[in-house]
């Protein structure tokens, strides 16, 4: 420390606790050389120290506690968008779904409030927003026959109905079911409404087309047992009227024998009719041009509208052509005129025929403004022999759906007492190529 003309230290012990020791030499005109030393005690600096190195270490701790958990929160919150944009995928693709079924989907709660319902349910009901609303209250104002209990529809699995509108009646099927386990829609029950309208529509074709054939079948073997002896009835009538003349009471023996040939003549087109009905024959099938075609049944029609009293109207759009038999089809058009002159009863009236294409089909409509046709009567009235006239055959309507059915053609009856009836016929479009 003599030799160093700077400040020296070291550490050393004293009585137990480190010290500081700092030595500078120095002179002065009292001492020529001299040593200037100071100690510091080092406990309180070991002691600040270790409380330093406590709280680095606890600030350490706390960091990496920290870390690990904003790590935990990204990661959770990365999870969680994951799985809220999975969901919402999920929930996107099931709405569409549940949105575009062609089925009716219906959730009813615990409590009777519907809680979900898709598009097509609102459709077939006839009803909109459907959802909250109360399942009881929804089936006493849309007169839904259903019943109103959730608990009771679990038991018409399969259960078909009609639902009447305002344009349309529908026939509906219905499934329900109950979804378990916990949660919001505990104890639910969820309706699922089919539309099966043009089911039961093709199944009614189907009987009857079933039934004119086996009328076919009929027909054949009872028209030849009914002919021969209708023939000699009628040969017979035609002999006494012809060769034998009666001492009195002349008038009322030829008006006699006069009445037997009308009614055997009668019963003999009867019988043809009834073979033409029965027999199924889709040859002869040719481009129709319509333009033509309803200016020669104007025509043909109007003297018979006029003597009826009837305003007849013919309304086309020009260059329509259907596949279609132009002498079947003019059969047609007179069994739909007398049906709406039958109809009118004798009062003055109006007939109303339109004809207007519809994609690949050719829609004529046959309105005339009668008494209408009730509901419950509006499939009896194409089944042969059907009749609500004490003259008629009942083979008119019966004889139209036949033939519009040989064309490939379509039939339906729009009738609401007493607004009238339509009967809407279509028709293929003609296509060469086919």
């Amino acid at each position: 420390a003599l030799e160093s003309d700077t400040i020296t230290h070291r550490i050393y012990d004293f009585q137990g606790n480190q010290v500081l020791e700092l030595v500078r030499p120095y002179n002065s005109p009292q001492y020529s050389f001299g040593l200037f030393r100071v100690g510091l005690s080092l406990q309180r600096y070991a002691e600040v120290s270790r409380g330093f190195d406590r709280q680095l270490l606890t600030l350490s701790g706390s960091l990496i506690v920290i870390m690990l958990v904003l790590l935990l929160y990204f990661n959770s919150r990365r999870r969680r968008h994951e799985i809220t944009r999975r969901y919402s995928q999920i929930k996107s693709v099931t709405d569409r779904i549940l949105q575009q079924m062609a089925a009716g989907v219906i959730v009813i709660d615990s409590e009777g409030t519907i809680g979900l319902a898709n598009t097509a349910a609102e459709k077939l009901l006839g009803r909109h927003r459907l959802l909250g609303q109360s399942w009881a209250a929804l089936v006493n104002e849309a007169s839904i026959p259903l019943p109103t209990s959730p608990s009771a529809l679990l038991t018409l699995e399969g259960h078909e109905f009609r639902m009447v509108g305002s344009e349309q009646t529908r026939t509906l099927v219905l499934s329900s079911s109950m979804v378990g386990g916990e949660g919001e829609w505990h104890d639910a029950v969820v309706l699922v409404m089919s539309d099966i309208t043009t089911l039961k529509e093709y199944e009614q074709q189907v009987a009857r087309r079933e039934r004119l054939s086996e009328m076919g079948t009929l027909a054949a073997g009872v028209a030849h047992e009914i002919r021969n002896p209708l023939n000699t009835i009628a040969i017979a009538a035609q002999r006494l009227a012809e060769e034998f003349t009666p001492d009195h009471d002349v008038e009322a023996y030829t008006s006699f024998t006069q009445r037997i040939r009308s009614e055997a003549r009668r019963l003999n087109e009867i019988i043809s009719r009834f073979l033409a009905l029965a027999r199924n024959r889709d040859g002869g099938m040719s481009a129709v041009s319509l333009d033509a075609f309803m200016k020669s049944m104007k025509g043909l029609l109007s003297d018979a509208a006029a003597a009826a009293h009837i305003e007849l109207t013919f309304d086309f759009t020009p260059g329509l052509v259907v596949r279609a038999d132009e002498d079947k089809l003019t059969q047609v058009f007179h069994n739909l005129f007398n049906n709406s002159r039958d109809a009118l009863a004798g009062r003055e009236g109006r007939i109303a025929v339109t004809a207007r294409a519809e994609g690949a089909w050719v829609t004529v409509r046959f309105t005339d403004d009668g008494p209408g046709i009730p509901d419950e009567l509006k499939e009896k009235v194409i089944t042969p022999f059907f009749t609500t006239r004490e003259s008629g055959t009942g083979l008119g309507l019966a004889t139209v759906y036949r033939i519009v059915q040989d064309f490939g053609g379509e039939m339906a009856i729009e009738s609401a007492q007493p607004h009238g009836t339509t009967v809407v016929l279509k028709f293929r479009k003609f296509d060469r190529t086919s």
